[in-house]
């Protein structure tokens, strides 16, 4: 059990012994400010590493994604101009539309990653 026995000493009393421990109210010195700062940075900065990796991925991915959707969009184009060719319409429209969506998302990745690397320019400037 803990009790305070002043502003500053805190005693803590156990089955054996009762101990006084004197708190330090001090500012931090500039040297624990820094470890603090680099102790963060080096939990901080292999995960930036990692999201940034992964947005790379994601947005070669969604590069080859949307070459496959173009492709595919010139081939439907292709077929809706033979008279005897099936409805393909319904299908052209929905591969725009999934190319509009990719489009968005790939804007977004690109603001992701810019951001990603403004912190991580932050971190190497600290």
């Amino acid at each position: 059990m803990s009790k305070k026995t002043s502003a500053n000493d805190i005693t803590v009393d156990t089955a054996e012994s009762t101990t006084t421990y004197s708190e330090q109210l001090t500012e931090p010195s500039t040297e624990s400010i820094q470890k603090t700062k680099n102790n963060i940075m080096e939990k901080v900065t292999p995960l930036i590493q990692e999201l940034d990796m992964q947005v790379v991925g994601v947005r070669l991915s969604q590069m080859e994604l949307f070459k496959e959707i173009e492709r595919l969009s010139a081939e439907l184009q292709l077929c809706i101009d033979v008279p005897d060719m099936p409805e393909v319409n319904e299908g052209v429209q929905r591969l725009q539309n999934l190319r509009k969506r990719l489009q968005i998302i790939n804007k977004t990745l690109i603001k992701v990653q810019e951001r990603l690397n403004r912190v991580a320019s932050i971190n190497n400037i600290q």
